[in-house]
C-alpha cells in the first residue's frame, strides 16, 4: 500500500525496542529523506513497572548519533590500518598469504587438515568467508600454562543476574550459567542489561600472555 495514502499520524512497529538497535532506524531515514516526515522513535524507559513509560526520541538526534558513532568507527579503523600498513579487504590480504581450497573440494577430499610443518590452510566457505586453519598452533605444554593463567584466581570471573523485558513491561531476572570476565587496558565493557548497577564489565589489564598471543 502507498504510504502517501495513509492517514497522519503513521505507526510503524520495529523488532527491537531500541531504534538504534532496529532496521526501522534506515527505514526512518529513507521516509525522511524521500517524503520528508518528521519521524518520532518511541522506545521504553529503563524503569520496570509500574514506572515503566515510553521515551520519545526525535529521529534526526538518535540517527545524527548513529552515523557519527560509524564515522569514528571507521576513521580509527582506517587509522589502524595505515599505521599497521594494511591495504585492501582482509580477505585478499589472507588468501594471498596462504594456500587455499574451496569448501566443496575440502569436503570432497575426506576433510584433511594439514599436520605440524605443513603450513595454513585457508578453507574457502560460502558468503566470503574464511576457515584458517594453522596447525601446531599451540603446544600441550603452553596450552595448559594457558589454562593455568585463564584459571579462577588468575583472572576475576562474575557470574552476573541479567534481566530481559517482557511484552507487558515487567522483567523477568536470572543468573547466568556461565562465568565471564573482561580483559581490555583501554575500557570498561557496557552490560545494561545486568539487574544492578554498575551495569558493566570492569576491564582487567592483560597479561603478558595474552599480549604475546
Amino acid at each position: 500500500r502507498n504510504v502517501l495514502e495513509l492517514a497522519s499520524p503513521v505507526c510503524l512497529f520495529g523488532v527491537r525496542a531500541l531504534a538504534r538497535e532496529c532496521p526501522r532506524l534506515r527505514l526512518a531515514q529513507r521516509l525522511h529523506e524521500r517524503l520528508g516526515w518528521r519521524i518520532m522513535h518511541l522506545q521504553p524507559s529503563s524503569s520496570a513497572v509500574p514506572e515503566l513509560e515510553f521515551v520519545q526520541l526525535d529521529h534526526a538526534d538518535v540517527y545524527a548519533r548513529e552515523v557519527e558513532a560509524a564515522f569514528h568507527t571507521a576513521s580509527y579503523a582506517e587509522a589502524q590500518e595505515r599505521r599497521l600498513g594494511i591495504t585492501g579487504r582482509w580477505q585478499d590480504r589472507v588468501l594471498d598469504q596462504y594456500r587455499s581450497v574451496a569448501w566443496e573440494d575440502w569436503d570432497s577430499q575426506g576433510r584433511q587438515f594439514p599436520r605440524a610443518g605443513e603450513g595454513n590452510l585457508v578453507i574457502r566457505l560460502p558468503w566470503d568467508t574464511l576457515l584458517l586453519i594453522v596447525p601446531g598452533f599451540l603446544s600441550r605444554k603452553e596450552i595448559h600454562s594457558l589454562q593455568q593463567v585463564m584459571s579462577p584466581g588468575a583472572i576475576s570471573y562474575d557470574q552476573p543476574r541479567r534481566q530481559v523485558r517482557n511484552p507487558d513491561g515487567t522483567f523477568t531476572q536470572f543468573n547466568e550459567h556461565h562465568k565471564e570476565a573482561w580483559l581490555c587496558d583501554d575500557y570498561d565493557h557496557r552490560d545494561t542489561r545486568r539487574v544492578a548497577p554498575p551495569r558493566l564489565h570492569a576491564g582487567q589489564p592483560l597479561s603478558q600472555w595474552a599480549r604475546s598471543l
